[in-house]
Formats: structure tokens, sequence, C-alpha cells
């Protein structure tokens, strides 16, 4: 029996091997397609900013091109920034002060960002990626909603560390939110 139960045991973890190696290999395979679908989209940006170079040229505003090709790089600029990898481990108050000029400058200057972090501490890259998002989102409903239009004004980010994990908090000193559009 227990020449059985050995054998039995010996089987199990072959198969465990088998499936642990089967999941390494797809998420090699997974990583490897991620990278590539990162390396077009950089690409295709790089494509859209020569278009508008060559529509520059030949067009009776060139500033109007420069604005599309300034805000081209800066969604790469963006993405880059954004493009972590999430196994690693990173210090969020420096991502929060990049992200914060890559959109800064990706608005062309139209607020001014402040940026606070209590503490330069490290997380994981995975979960300063979905703050980054978070971030993101929010800078463009305070460009969208508070300052509308053409509207300058201030945008404040701040993150601290709480009992609990990250807290951020963000600010801008336009018009209310309309709750209507909830």
């Amino acid at each position: 029996m227990k020449a059985f139960f050995v054998s039995v045991e010996s089987e199990e973890i072959s198969r465990l091997r088998q499936e642990n190696a089967s999941i390494k290999a797809q998420l090699a395979a997974a990583q490897q397609r991620y990278d590539e679908v990162c390396h077009r989209i950089k690409n295709e940006l790089q494509v859209f900013s020569a278009l508008f170079a060559a529509q520059r040229r030949q067009c009776g505003h060139p500033e109007h091109c420069d604005v599309c090709i300034s805000r081209i790089c800066a969604t790469a600029a963006l993405h880059s920034v954004l493009d972590t990898n999430e196994r690693e481990i990173c210090r969020l108050g420096s991502f929060v002060r990049l992200l914060a000029d890559t959109l800064h400058s990706a608005f062309e200057d139209r607020f001014e960002s402040i940026v606070t972090v209590d503490g330069d501490f490290e997380i994981d890259c995975a979960r300063a990626k979905c703050i980054g998002l978070v971030i993101v989102e929010a800078t463009i409903n305070a460009l969208k909603y508070g300052l509308p239009g053409q509207g300058s004004g201030r945008i404040e980010t701040r993150i601290r560390r709480s009992e609990n994990g990250s807290e951020l908090a963000g600010e801008n000193d336009g018009e209310r939110f309309p709750l209507s559009a909830l």
C-alpha cells in the first residue's frame, strides 16, 4: 500500500510540474504579445506624428499641426510612463510626479500642476499603474468639467500612504463637477 501511495503522489507532483511549466509558457507568450502591442502603439504614434509633420508643410496654418504633433508626442510619453513592468517595485512619488508632468505638457500647460506626496514610498508597479490610470482620468475630467474650453487653472494631486495602502486626492480650482453628468 505504501508503494502505491508514493506512486500516486509522485504522479501528482509530475502533473503539477507539467501544469506549472504550461502556465509559465502561457505567461511568457502573453508577455511577448503585450510587448508587441506596446511596440505597435509606439510605432503608430510615430506614424501619426510623421503624417501631421507632412501636413504641416502643406497647410496654411502650421501651428494647428504643431498642436496635434505635440499632443501625439505627449500621448507617446504618457504611454511610456504607464507602461511599467508590473513585477517591479517603483517609488510612487516619483512615478506620480512624472505622470503629472507628462499630463501637464500634453495639455499645453493649460493648468498649473501641483503634486504633493507624503513620503516617496515604494509600491509594486501594477498598483502604481492603477493609481496612474486614476490620475489620468481625474485630470481629464478636471479639464473637461472644471476647466472647460480653453480655460486654465490649478489641478492638485495629493498622495499619501494610509493604513490600508495609498490614498489619492485630486482637486481643481475650476467649476464644480455637475451632478447631472453622472
